[in-house]
C-alpha cells in the first residue's frame, strides 16, 4: 500500500509541476499556478498521512498476532521466542525514529519535499524568492507532524484499549487454573481421595498455563502419594480411571 500510494502521488505531482512550468512561461495566471501548489500540497499531505497511518496499523496488527500467539501458549511452550512479539513505541520520540528508520522513512521524506515544492509554488507568486523558500517548508512540515501526533495518540488509544483486553484474558486463564486447582485440592480432601480425578485437574490446569506452581506441586504431590515420583510428560498415557481408588 505504501509502495503503491506513493508512486501514484509522486506521477501526479510530476504531471502538476510540469503544468506549473508550462504556466509560468506562458499564460502568467498567478490564480492558476496558486491551484496547482495547493493541489500538490494536498496531494503530498494526503500521502504522507496515508503511509503513516498505515504504519500505525502495521504495527498493531502485529501486536494483535503476539496475544494471539501468547494465548494459544504458543510462547510458553517454547515453539515461538519471546523475541518475536511485537513491541510499540511508547514515546513520541521512539514513534517517530521509527517510523523515519523504516522502509518508509524515505516515503515520508519524498513527501515533505513534494509538499515543499508546491507551497513554494504558491509563495513564490507574492513573495521574494528568498522569503518563498524558506517558508515553503513550514507548511508540509506542518502538516506531517500534525499527522505523526494524530496517529500517535491513536496507537496509544488503540494499546490501552489491547492491554485491557490483554489483562482480561490474564484474569480469566488465572480463574480457570485456580478453580482447577481449588477442584483438586478439594477431591483430596474427599475420603478416600480421588487422586486420579485430582491429577486430571491438576494436568488441565497446567495445560492452560504451563509451568503454574500451585498446579505443578499439587501433581508432583499427588504423584508422590501415588508412587510415581515425578510429573511425566504430556506424550505419556493416563493410567485408567479404576487405580483411581487404589
Amino acid at each position: 500500500m505504501a509502495l503503491v500510494t506513493f508512486t501514484v502521488v509522486t506521477l501526479l505531482e510530476l504531471v502538476l509541476y510540469a503544468a506549473h512550468v508550462w504556466i509560468e512561461g506562458s499564460v502568467q495566471q498567478s490564480h492558476e499556478v496558486f491551484g496547482i501548489g495547493l493541489l500538490a500540497l494536498a496531494l503530498a499531505a494526503g500521502g504522507a498521512h496515508a503511509v503513516i497511518a498505515n504504519t500505525d496499523d502495521y504495527w498493531i496488527t502485529f501486536v494483535v498476532i503476539a496475544q494471539l500467539t501468547k494465548g494459544l501458549g504458543l510462547v510458553q511452550r517454547g515453539i515461538f521466542p519471546v523475541s518475536l512479539l511485537a513491541q510499540v513505541p511508547v514515546s513520541l520520540g521512539g514513534f517517530i525514529r521509527r517510523l523515519l528508520g523504516g522502509f518508509r522513512g524515505p516515503f515520508l521524506i519524498v513527501y515533505v519535499i513534494l509538499g515543499w515544492y508546491g507551497t513554494f509554488a504558491m509563495l513564490g507568486e507574492w513573495l521574494a524568492l528568498p522569503l518563498a523558500f524558506v517558508l515553503a517548508i513550514l507548511p508540509p512540515v506542518s502538516l506531517a507532524a500534525a499527522s505523526t501526533l494524530f496517529s500517535y495518540e491513536r496507537l496509544k488509544h488503540q494499546m490501552v484499549a489491547l492491554r485491557r483486553h490483554d489483562e482480561l484474558v490474564e484474569a480469566s486463564r488465572n480463574n480457570v487454573v485456580g478453580s482447577h486447582c481449588d477442584l483438586a485440592e478439594a477431591l483430596l480432601q474427599l475420603d478416600p481421595p480421588r487422586l486420579f480425578h485430582a491429577q486430571k485437574q491438576y494436568e488441565l490446569a497446567l495445560e492452560i498455563e504451563p509451568g503454574h506452581p500451585r498446579a505443578k506441586e499439587g501433581l508432583q504431590r499427588v504423584l508422590d502419594w501415588r508412587g510415581v515420583g515425578s510429573i511425566p510428560s504430556r506424550s505419556s498415557s493416563h493410567e485408567p480411571e479404576h487405580i483411581a481408588h487404589n
